[in-house]
């Protein structure tokens, strides 16, 4: 009976000390449930903090391209505004500046007339055109007289002193104009 009871003592020991590890691997178990739960909750967390600074960032980045467009629209806007301006004065300049032009036209062209009728009342209509035709004559450097003439005697050398006088006179021009190029010769 004492045998018994040793027997039971020892079994009730050896399970009062397996229940200490069964304690302890429950324990362990627990452990490795709530550490494993944990790192589930942090990446979770981790993907939840990502997600938002992804979309946070790509609505910045939206907001920055709606910022830029609406800048590259108000100075297209005012550019264009600009343009219209210049091109409105421009055309302001060259109407005015147009207008004078004729105006000043229009002033020389009756002034120019009323001296034409005062000097034909003064001279009298012929002696007025011949004294313009003269002026313009006068002006355009036309040469009214030859210089050389070339005239026969009734004879047949006429015609060959006349070539000669011709050719003698560039001759002179030729030297002439050397002489006024190196006047030391």
């Amino acid at each position: 009976m004492a045998q018994e009871q040793r027997q039971g003592m020892e079994k009730e020991t050896a399970i009062a000390d397996m229940q200490k590890e069964i304690v302890r691997a429950s324990q362990s178990v627990e452990i490795a449930q709530r550490t494993a739960d944990a790192t589930v909750k942090k990446a979770e967390g981790d993907a939840t903090s990502l997600k938002l600074n992804v979309n946070a960032e790509a609505e910045a980045t939206k907001m920055r391209a709606n910022a830029e467009a609406e800048a590259t629209k108000a100075r297209a806007g005012a550019q264009a505004e600009a343009t219209k301006l210049n091109a409105s004065a421009e055309a302001e300049k060259i109407s005015k500046t147009g207008l004078a032009e004729a105006e000043k036209i229009m002033a020389i062209g009756k002034s120019t007339a009323e001296s034409y009728q005062l000097q034909v009342a003064a001279m009298g209509g012929d002696n007025f055109t011949r004294y313009k035709v003269t002026e313009e004559i006068g002006k355009g450097n036309i040469k009214v007289i030859p210089d050389v003439l070339i005239s026969g005697n009734g004879g047949s050398d006429g015609s060959i002193s006349g070539l000669l006088g011709l050719k003698l006179m560039e001759m002179m021009d030729t030297k002439d104009s050397k002489d006024v190029k190196n006047p030391k010769k």
